[in-house]
């Protein structure tokens, strides 16, 4: 595990939430902050994505192919 309270691919989904909610993130595009919330959770995932067809840092229509993929890649 690399970060403290997120342990599964649900938890992600749920930090995101979460962060969006309280206000974290703004001026960033959703690809951004979902990319970037996976780097402080799990930084190794985020460099396996960054660069990738995946990646939706530059894409948000890259963002339903991103959480594929780190669904399917979340415990390697």
């Amino acid at each position: 595990m690399e970060s403290g309270g997120v342990v599964t691919f649900d938890d992600y989904m749920q930090e995101v939430l979460t962060r969006r909610q309280t206000g974290l993130g703004q001026g960033q595009r959703a690809g951004q902050f979902y990319f970037n919330v996976l780097w402080d959770v799990k930084p190794r995932l985020s460099n396996r994505v960054r660069g990738t067809l995946f990646d939706p840092f530059f894409n948000d229509e890259k963002i339903p192919d991103f959480l594929t993929f780190v669904g399917r890649h979340w415990d390697d």
